[in-house]
């Protein structure tokens, strides 16, 4: 029965075809009939569906869906309207989780949390494993103070505040290995903005933090984070210094006042992307003028401007602070030299 459903997993799938029954199988792994596995397929053109129809076939406790493609955002927002259950949370289709964790958080869920955050393994770089402390799991509680600070380290491009969380095991940004209420996400119209490809994760947290008092966690590694080292975020294609852009503009429409200084922050951290990802990337095909006219225009854009205007430079890491002092004064030529020597030595910038 729809009112039964405890938890609904949410599966956002695009051309999964190759991974996509790793994830699947990690999460049938829970013995809990009071769970549902829901698979967006956003217009995959591999053999997702076929291969999500079989798993539905065998699994009661899978919902299948398809749509058009729309984005992962909307993927998800189209999984968050299907789910009956009174707890949300989201698997990416070529991670996976593993069932010994995730049960145990299931049976801690309860009616006062806010949001249950779950430990992480970053694969295949390796960890140390995870070790159980006889019944219970290490964690803790965030009370409404630290889940202010929260809020404002999601416009923190430099980690800073989280790396004193968690262990380093805590993912603060992204929307895996966290339980969401349903109720709040229904009740104050918190969704994914599907009209930006990048910053989409904080955002949602953003605005989905403010109606939280109390973040309960667990350090322990439950959910399998696979990392490509040739990801979307490293490589070249046209229009990520749009997507930056865009990135800083949204979140720009969401912020609250108390937090434009760090927003400040973000909005810098931004345009030095765009300028890694896209303007002085060695594989941008474009003429040195093009690129050059191109990221001047950003750099002009009031979005980024008062970014720059309002955010404090010397607060970057010490490896993006002269790309971050060249671009405020749109020294764009020194920019693209330092970048391309970042790019080949792979320096992190």
């Amino acid at each position: 029965m729809a009112g039964d459903i405890f938890a609904s997993f949410i599966v956002p799938i695009y051309n999964g075809e190759l991974w996509l029954g790793k994830c699947i199988d990690s999460i049938t792994r829970l013995d809990r009939k009071d769970i549902e596995i829901i698979l967006v397929d956003d217009g995959s053109e591999d053999g997702t569906v076929e291969l999500c129809e079989n798993y539905q076939r065998i699994d009661g406790r899978i919902r299948f869906f398809r749509k058009s493609n729309g984005g992962v955002s909307s993927a998800r927002n189209f999984g968050i309207l299907k789910a009956r259950g009174k707890w949300i949370t989201f698997v990416d289709s070529d991670d996976s989780i593993i069932a010994d964790v995730y049960g145990y958080v299931l049976s801690e869920l309860r009616e006062e949390y806010g949001l249950f955050m779950v430990g992480y393994r970053k694969l295949p770089g390796g960890s140390r494993g995870y070790k159980r402390d006889g019944r219970t799991l290490l964690g803790g509680c965030f009370k409404a103070e630290d889940v202010e600070l929260i809020r404002e380290g999601l416009l923190d491009q430099e980690g800073k505040y989280f790396k004193r969380l968690g262990g380093g095991k805590i993912d603060f940004y992204s929307p895996w290995a966290k339980f969401y209420r349903q109720t709040i996400i229904l009740g104050k119209q918190v969704f994914f903005p599907e009209h930006i490809k990048m910053g989409e994760d904080r955002i949602f947290n953003y605005q989905y933090l403010k109606y939280v008092s109390k973040i309960y966690y667990t350090a322990q590694e439950g959910y399998c984070y696979y990392q490509n080292v040739y990801s979307f975020m490293n490589a070249y294609s046209e229009g990520k210094g749009i997507n930056c852009l865009q990135s800083a503009g949204a979140f720009w429409q969401v912020i609250e006042d108390k937090h434009k200084r760090a927003w400040a922050q973000y909005s810098i951290r931004q345009y030095l992307f765009a300028l890694k990802l896209d303007y002085c990337h060695p594989d941008n095909p474009k003429k040195f003028y093009c690129r050059r006219r191109e990221a001047l225009a950003m750099r002009n854009e009031k979005i980024i401007d008062e970014g720059f205007r309002r955010g404090n430079i010397f607060n970057l890491r010490p490896a993006a602070l002269p790309i971050g002092l060249l671009a405020k004064g749109r020294m764009f030529g020194i920019c693209n030299l330092l970048l391309y020597i970042k790019a080949i030595l792979k320096i992190r910038l």
